[in-house]
């Protein structure tokens, strides 16, 4: 797994070069981060994202799961609550990240990054 984890690093972080306004991305790899058990680090990029685009889905999801892995449910529920509205004002598909708690297993499904191709990352814990 950590073979995995430093390759989707490493793509994530090419891509932030590239295009550091990329908000998907930094909600990408704040996942990864939570399948590391790095909380601090998850949230730090979380925020970075949040801060560039906070009516942005994706990082409102992340943020909302990243407080509940904290225990502050109060802001999960608010993060949660805002991407539900998004995605419901969108009158489509979801976006692109799927998150699927069991342990410490989490699955992110095609994370688009800043080079606008999707990848599949699927990391059990």
């Amino acid at each position: 797994m950590t073979g995995d984890f430093d390759k989707a690093l490493r793509s994530f972080n090419d891509s932030l070069e590239t295009k550091p306004e990329y908000v998907a991305t930094y909600a990408a790899r704040a996942m990864l981060y939570i399948m590391q058990g790095d909380l601090d680090a998850a949230l730090a990029d979380a925020l970075l994202g949040y801060n560039i685009d906070s009516e942005t889905p994706e990082i409102n999801f992340v943020l909302g799961a990243i407080y509940y892995e904290m225990g502050q449910f109060g802001n999960s529920h608010r993060h949660y609550q805002a991407y539900v509205v998004m995605v419901d004002a969108a009158e489509s598909e979801p976006p692109i990240m799927r998150v699927m708690f069991g342990g410490n297993s989490i699955a992110l499904a095609e994370a688009q990054i800043a080079s606008s191709n999707e990848y599949l990352l699927a990391v059990g814990g």
